[in-house]
């Protein structure tokens, strides 16, 4: 997600390509265990969705835990990307020479 439009930056700043790769496969290896692990679970269950799953496999309170995490989780997510990007519009309208108000980072938002 966002960490991935910051790995540039890292590999300019001194990282180094080959870190950089070693970095991104690792995150890569991680991701698709996770997915794999969830694939079975939900095979194991028949659940399609994380609620139901962890309802299947342990109850409904752990099954209200995962929607309540899950959605704190995409809160937060969105939070964050609405920062990246209104840092990233606003540094882009000052670089073609916009100011004032309309170049904020509120504005953009």
């Amino acid at each position: 997600g966002e960490g991935m439009l910051s790995l540039p930056a890292g590999v300019a700043a001194g990282t180094g390509l080959l870190g950089a790769m070693v970095i991104a496969t690792g995150f890569c290896v991680v991701l698709g265990y996770t997915f794999s692990i969830m694939g079975r679970v939900c095979h194991a269950t028949g659940g399609t969705t994380h609620k139901a799953c962890a309802e299947k496999a342990s109850g409904p309170a752990l099954a209200q835990t995962m929607a309540i995490a899950l959605m704190l989780k995409t809160c937060f997510t969105c939070l964050s990307y609405a920062i990246v990007i209104g840092e990233s519009y606003s540094r882009i309208l000052h670089f073609f020479g916009f100011a004032g108000a309309l170049a904020g980072k509120q504005s953009v938002l």
